[in-house]
């Protein structure tokens, strides 16, 4: 008989990264996807979408909700939608793949939600995904429900076809199989009751090979985004003169490009690493320890990866990691401090706030008053927000697990509902 081609046992896997695959990654499902043909009348589609979206105002016809990022039409809005649809030529009615009120919520999302060089970018002119947890470009991942059919119709891209599901596991579900499930992390800490809960795995301290000399500095808290900016320059320009590598650690692509912006106007020599120099990034992280480099980057830079400083810039302070910004969860703002003083160097590393930051704009924008009453001439505060700010991770932190879970009890609900149905059962 001719032999069938069947999947190995799932024995052992051995994660590097692990909180970045089991966790920051947890909510983006392993899909088995069919790609079909994209029709012209499903480009119709989604250019009467996008048409009907620029019509709706914000507030009377739809609703922004920053918490969860969505964006919702209001009643109003629906009838709108609703009445849209009836103008539609006939011949696109057979087309639709879900309710219509879905593809105007699609292009609303892409016009007030997702960002260019922020959730995206454009290579070649198609949309490429941007990991929000590290900042590397996904050339093989979209939005799913036609999702990114809406953002290419705005971002002016060829418009694709969408992926059909042939199946689908979550990230927990598949990994869970494994007969023996371990993995190595740096930012393990504030997440072992997760790994224990979900995956049964215990968190093992290692201690260090040689004592760390890691010195992390009290936060710098601005009222604005430009007086935060303007103190960063003046840090980098000080340091970097004084034979100290700089890294400057940014939430997105385009936070990176603007600072890049500001320091070529500033003559201060530096480097770019944001997921557009991929192919680069070795020899730029290989450079990053040099005595007064400047590198600007995303999450992406060096994770896994001695930054090493030289003699001459272990002489200046070693390498300084600069944060412009708190993330949600900690152990993103662990990695980046953890640049710097590795394997027993010296290093440093600081965080800058503004009231402007996402994290307090989407989270806390009476913290954000609070910070700004609180400056100085010069646009900085001496009050310590650090509790504030640490209040805001640890419920960012807890609705992700919340989440989490959730989509994990629900893929076990309905693997469970298809076992009971299968003749068979499902293995």
């Amino acid at each position: 008989p001719p032999f069938l081609p069947m999947q190995s046992g799932l024995w052992a896997s051995l994660i590097d990264e692990i909180d970045n695959v089991l966790l920051d990654e947890a909510m983006t499902p392993l899909i088995l996807s069919v790609k079909p043909t994209v029709a012209d009348l499903d480009r119709r589609l989604y250019a009467l979408a996008y048409h009907v979206a620029n019509t709706l105002k914000l507030g009377d016809d739809f609703q922004i909700q920053n918490t969860n990022q969505h964006a919702i039409l209001t009643s109003i809005g629906r009838e709108k939608t609703e009445r849209s649809l009836n103008e539609i030529d006939e011949a696109l009615h057979p087309q639709l793949k879900r309710p219509w009120a879905i593809y105007v919520q699609n292009a609303l999302h892409a016009q007030h939600l997702l960002k260019i060089d922020e959730d995206y970018v454009l290579v070649d002119g198609a949309v490429q995904l941007v990991d929000q947890n590290s900042g590397r470009i996904f050339r093989d991942r979209s939005w799913k429900s036609g999702l990114q059919q809406a953002v290419e119709q705005h971002a002016g891209a060829e418009i694709t076809s969408e992926k059909s599901s042939a199946g689908r596991i979550t990230r927990q579900s598949y990994y869970r199989q494994y007969a023996t499930l371990c993995g190595m992390t740096g930012t393990a800490i504030g997440a072992e009751t997760e790994f224990k809960k979900i995956y049964g795995l215990d968190t093992v301290r290692i201690p260090l090979n040689k004592p760390s000399k890691r010195s992390i500095l009290p936060d710098r808290i601005f009222g604005s985004r430009d007086a935060k900016l303007d103190a960063i320059v003046q840090e980098i320009r000080r340091r970097s003169q004084s034979n100290q590598p700089v890294l400057l650690g940014t939430r997105t692509i385009s936070d990176s490009q603007i600072l890049s912006a500001i320091l070529a106007e500033q003559h201060i020599p530096h480097v770019v690493l944001n997921g557009k120099q991929d192919k680069e990034e070795s020899e730029i992280i290989r450079d990053a320890g040099r005595a007064g480099n400047v590198t600007i980057a995303t999450n992406m830079a060096g994770r896994g990866t001695d930054i090493q400083p030289d003699s001459v810039a272990i002489q200046a302070g070693g390498l300084h990691v600069i944060c412009i910004e708190r993330h949600e969860s900690r152990r993103v703002d662990l990695q980046f401090a953890g640049r710097a003083a590795r394997a027993g160097a010296p290093g440093s590393c600081q965080f800058y706030l503004s009231a402007d930051d996402e994290i307090i704009q989407r989270h806390d924008v009476s913290l954000g008053r609070k910070m700004k009453s609180r400056c100085d001439k010069r646009g900085e505060s001496r009050f310590n927000f650090g509790h504030a700010i640490t209040r805001i991770q640890s419920r960012c932190e807890r609705h992700a697990f919340h989440m989490r879970s959730w989509m994990m009890e629900n893929d076990k609900a309905t693997t469970q509902l298809i076992s009971d149905h299968s003749p068979r059962g499902v293995r």
